[in-house]
């Protein structure tokens, strides 16, 4: 294991986390796909949750994009985008997706909190989703692409949910407004455990349906796929338990639960 690759699989799957355990029965070819992307992935979130500061913040995003574009024309600097090299000079169209990626997580701290629920999923879910279609090196075209982009949407999206508070301070507003002015009659004011509630609600029974249709679809996604979406179905029903207190702290699955989890869907057990 090269030291670059070795950097990803610590950042993508540090002990614990939900995608050490949905990669647990991945082949090596799909692990050398999945864990650079995702560690991309985690990259971009860090810059979103790791300093309060938006200017800060704002900066982290801008050397980003100048290393993809370095990326693009070959000259990587980064651990990551240097394990990504090859796979972005046999997959050019990766490139692309991976841009947009980074900007529509940037846009986070830009949104200036009028989009409505459905006008929200599709600017977060559908764009967050196409890099999903990347961890599956799938093309956009492929007659499951929807599915494999609605649960992977869904995924980084509530990932993104549950970090609320972490960058909350740094942008005029994230969350659906019609959600939002439901319980507070203001877009702008902080977000009760309501909130979360019905939006939690909305994913629950998104992610079962996709999972559902996923599991009976003619195309068999990789099992990476349906162990997160479990993982995130479970993360849900425990926060709601915990009366959706996403402002006050952040759930986590223990890990004997994330791994019961992906040895049932191992076994077609869920």
């Amino acid at each position: 294991m090269n030291s670059e690759f070795e950097y990803c699989v610590n950042k993508a799957t540090p002990a614990g986390s939900n995608l050490y355990y949905a990669t647990l029965f991945e082949t090596a070819d799909s692990r050398s796909i999945i864990l650079p992307l995702y560690a991309l992935h985690n990259e971009f979130i860090d810059c979103l949750t790791s300093s309060p500061d938006p200017g800060v913040t704002r900066l982290k995003f801008s050397w980003w994009h100048e290393e993809l574009d370095r990326l693009i024309n070959n000259n990587p600097r980064h651990p990551v985008t240097q394990a990504l090299k090859s796979l972005i000079e046999t997959h050019p169209v990766i490139s692309n997706i991976l841009i947009d990626h980074l900007s529509c997580i940037e846009s986070i701290i830009a949104n200036n909190n009028t989009l409505k629920y459905q006008d929200w999923l599709q600017h977060y879910i559908k764009r967050l989703g196409r890099f999903w279609l990347a961890l599956n090196s799938l093309e956009q075209d492929h007659r499951d692409a929807s599915l494999i982009i609605e649960n992977g949407g869904l995924i980084f999206s509530l990932e993104i949910i549950t970090n609320y508070r972490l960058f909350s301070g740094k942008m005029a507003g994230f969350l659906p407004v019609d959600l939002v002015e439901k319980y507070t009659h203001s877009s702008y004011a902080s977000p009760t455990p309501e909130v979360f509630e019905d939006l939690l609600a909305i994913y629950k029974n998104s992610l079962e349906d996709t999972h559902m249709k996923l599991k009976q679809s003619n195309y068999k996604p990789a099992l990476f796929n349906l162990i997160c979406n479990k993982l995130a179905q479970a993360t849900i029903k425990e926060i709601i338990i915990d009366g959706s207190r996403i402002m006050e702290h952040k759930i986590h699955l223990t890990p004997i639960r994330k791994l019961c989890l992906s040895v049932f869907s191992r076994m077609g057990l869920n």
